[in-house]
Parts: C-alpha cells; structure tokens; sequence
C-alpha cells in the first residue's frame, strides 16, 4: 500500500448516531431525526457518507456501545477523514471520554464534525478550544443533573418512599393528589411473592422447587420471564417486603404497605442458611417420619401414602403403613395420628440443669470465638455492597437523566441487585454462624428446657433434624408405637445421667 492510499479519504465522512431512551426519540433526538440532520449537514460540506452507525438505547457515559466500536474499528482502516454527530454528547458524555475518542481520531486524521455546535473541518488552534469548550459544558450539564437527580432522590428515600423501581410485588405509580411517585402492591403479582415466602419457610422446599412451584402458579419477573433461582433468591432476601428500604449505604423504614412480617423475614434468613447446609431430597409427598417409622413384625420401613375418600379428588386421608407384600394391617396409622404419637416421645425427655447450663456456657463460648473473624468478614463484605450500590445508583441516575433505555437498566440493573443480593447472602451465612443476637440462645434454652414444644413449633425440616438427635427407629405394632431405639448418643447421655427419661411410658 502507498503511502496516499494510508491516508484518510478527505471526501468520505461516517455518520454515528445514538439515542438512549423512547423519550428522548420523542423530543425530537430519534435515531432518524439525528441521520437525517447529519446527512444533510454532510451534503452541504461536500462530504459522501461512507456508512451510518446508530446505538439505540445506549448510555453515553459507556465506551463499549456496539456500534460505536464498530466504527472505531473501521476508522483504523483509515477509510474517512471525519465523523459527523448531530452532538458531540452523542460521542460521550464526559470531557475525559471525549478527549480520549479525540486524540484516537487526530491519530487517524479524522475530523469530530457537530451539526449543532461550532466545528471546523480544519484541525487549528481554535477549532480544539471549542471542542474542548464544548466536551466541558456536556459534561458540566450531565454532572449537575446528576447532582440534582440525587437530591431529588434522596429527599425521596426521607419522605419514607423507595427512590428506584419497585421490587416484584409492588409497582412504581403515580400519586395523583401529591404528583409524585410512590408505590404500592401489585395486584397481579403481590399475592404470589408473599406465598413464596410462607412456602418457603415450612422448609419443604429448596430454591429450585420453589422456582417450579411459583412458576407453576403464574409468578412472572418484571420482563414477563419465569421466575430463575437468583431471582428467588433476591426476594427471599430483601427487607423491603417487611418495610425496610436499603438505598446508597441508608436504611429506612419506608411508607410502602408491607407483604411480610419481619419476624417470618428473619426466619426465612436462618432456612436459607440452613437449607445450604442440609441439602433436602425433594419428594412428591415431604412426610414427616419417613425413614423414622418401622414395623416390628416384618422389619420394615412403613411408608405413606393419600388415599381419596371414596373417589372425591377434593377430600383425601393419609396412611403411614408396612410395605409388606402380603399385608400388615396392623401397621395403618393416620399420617395426623402417628405423628402426635411420635411427637409425645419428646415429651418424656429432660436434661439435667448442670448438663443444660453447660450446653449454655458452651454456646456463648462458641460466639465469642467466631465473633472475632465475622465482624472483620462482615466488614468486608459491606465495603463490596457499599460499592455495588454506587453502581447501582449510577444506573439510576442515568435512567431518570433518559441517558440509558429502561431495556438495558432493567438488564445491568438486574445484574448488580443480583451481586447485592448474593453478598447480602453470604452476610447472612456470618450471621447464622456467629448466630450473636438472643434468638440463639433462647432457642438453645427453649430447646433444652422444653424440648416437646420447641418441636411442636418447628418447621417440618427442623423436626426431622431435633428427632435424629434422639431417636433412630421407632417400631409400630397393632397400630401404637411397641418400642424406641435412640441413638448411640442419646444413650450415652441417659447413661451418663445427663438426661432424665421417664420410664414405663410404652407398653413394653
């Protein structure tokens, strides 16, 4: 190649053309509107467009649009001498951007031409100062707005109402004896986020059946989408839904009706933890004393089952009974029946106050160990929110200032609540194990002193987990439970006299 045909063609100009929000293409700055005045100001300089590249829905505070980088690698080809946009902030919305986009076309030989700000084709003294002149005041202007965007919000975020789009559950309306923005439930979706909720603490579920369930039921995301774990996942663990609003590094109880108590939300807290750290087989049918129950004649687990009552669909009994080919009806017992039974057990075990108050010193022992290295953990990962929620903020000024499509906020927007909720996630996992606050240790208490009503009061997966730390089999016969086989260590402590067991309480 010679050395004219390196430099660029002085008669050819590309045309690029961005528009970041539907409102901004109604106000006249369409992606057609800004072609069509660049063309025209193209044809009067005496300019053959080479080829026209347009970002829709694209921020101008963001290098990597599209076709933006399309162009840039195709001035590398030294194919035009200037590139024409309708306003220099259709380039970048920055001076430091603009400068940089700048010092790579001078490189190039390429002229930035404005259709409707000063520019020259010529590269003089002058023509940099205003262009410099020009990137400033963009800037100037985009910072303000932000500033006053971010007033506006956080005046917001203390009259007690969410200053960004609602979670799922809730939608953003207007208010119109106030004229301002708040928000209230969805109809179509509130009454579903609450069920996942109350589903999910029964602790029958893990994240992926709960998924299957709500999507089965008709819960749909904001975008119309079925509802993906992660998604799940940030519901189950925003405080929103029992009122508290989290907004740039603030807390605040907000004026929005809640869906949940905060009480059913901290438990959800600990089922989460604890789901992660005992896996759930997930079965049609979750009963209770499977695997628990067995028959004492043919040494057999007894199952259970739902049988309907004569043919109703709507009207069902369940059985728990001996798998035995030829029978056993001595094992049939109602699901209600042998579970009230099997619960009665617990009411014959109590531990010793000497043994009760070393499970308590042991416990506040086990706190102040782990406290140490959680709060510096917990530390940690409130520097990574802080940081995401200035990003996130970001995204919101950029929406309100129309620099960015509701289509591509939705989707980074998404993005960085997603590593929110995920760090939000792992604060919660500290807080499980460093377990510092008194509900720890009044369940150790409760537990410990009343063991057959803190079972009674637990949710379906914490029973199966109080009852494996006593029993290993129960046997049934002519329709009552026949004898108990604990486990290894529960005999230890019987033996040990840790624990009083009331003797003469089966039948043999």
């Amino acid at each position: 190649m010679n050395t004219a045909e390196k430099q660029p063609k002085f008669n050819y100009c590309f045309i690029y053309a961005r528009v970041s929000t539907v409102r901004q293409a109604q106000e006249g700055y369409s992606i057609d509107a800004q072609i069509q005045l660049c063309k025209e100001f193209a044809n009067k300089l005496k300019f053959k467009v080479k080829h026209v590249f347009a970002d829709r829905g694209e921020s101008g505070t963001a290098l990597d649009r599209p076709q933006f980088q399309e162009m840039l690698n195709r001035c590398e080809e030294k194919e035009v001498s200037a590139v024409i946009v309708f306003h220099i902030d259709r380039l970048a919305r920055n001076e430091y951007d603009f400068f940089f986009i700048k010092g790579k076309f001078e490189k190039l030989g390429i002229r930035i031409l404005s259709v409707s700000q000063p520019s020259s084709v010529e590269n003089t003294p002058e023509s940099h100062l205003i262009e410099g002149i020009m990137a400033n005041v963009s800037a100037y202007y985009s910072r303000d707005n932000s500033r006053k965007t971010k007033k506006g919000m956080r005046r917001k975020f203390d009259e007690g109402w969410y200053p960004s789009w609602a979670p799922l559950g809730y939608v953003n309306i207007r208010d119109e004896a106030t004229k301002k923005s708040i928000i209230i439930q969805d109809i179509k979706s509130a009454s579903l986020v609450k069920k996942a909720f109350e589903l999910y603490v029964t602790g029958d579920y893990s994240l992926t059946s709960l998924c299957k369930e709500l999507n089965t039921l008709g819960l749909r995301g904001k975008l119309g989408g079925k509802i993906s774990e992660s998604t799940l996942q940030q519901i189950l663990t925003n405080p929103f839904y029992y009122g508290l609003m989290r907004w740039s590094g603030m807390e605040k109880m907000g004026k929005h009706k809640p869906l949940i108590t905060k009480e059913l939300f901290n438990r959800i807290q600990h089922i989460l933890a604890s789901h992660r750290d005992f896996i759930i087989r997930q079965r049609k049918y979750n009963f209770l004393l499977r695997g628990v129950v067995w028959c004492e004649i043919h040494n057999r687990r007894l199952v259970a089952e739902w049988h309907f009552v004569n043919s109703n669909k709507h009207k069902k009994v369940g059985y728990y009974h001996c798998t035995n080919r030829g029978g056993c009806k001595g094992s049939y017992v109602k699901i209600e029946e042998l579970e009230s039974k099997v619960a009665n057990l617990l009411k014959k075990v109590q531990f010793k106050q000497k043994f009760i108050d070393l499970i308590l010193n042991k416990a506040k022992e086990y706190l102040n160990n782990i406290s140490k290295t959680a709060k510096a953990n917990k530390k940690m990962f409130q520097n990574q929110i802080k940081s995401l929620e200035a990003k996130r903020d970001k995204l919101e000024n950029l929406l309100l200032r129309e620099e960015i499509s509701p289509e591509v906020f939705n989707r980074l927007y998404s993005k960085v609540e997603s590593q929110i909720s995920s760090i939000y996630y792992q604060i919660v996992d500290i807080e499980k194990d460093r377990s510092i606050n008194i509900d720890f240790l009044k369940a150790i208490l409760s537990f410990t002193r009343d063991i057959y009503n803190t079972y009674l009061k637990a949710p379906t997966f914490l029973k199966r987990r109080y009852l494996k730390l006593f029993i290993n089999k129960v046997y049934i016969r002519d329709k009552d439970i026949s004898y108990v086989e604990y486990q290894p260590l529960f005999k230890t402590l019987i033996k040990e006299q840790k624990v009083i067991l009331r003797q003469n309480w089966l039948r043999r």
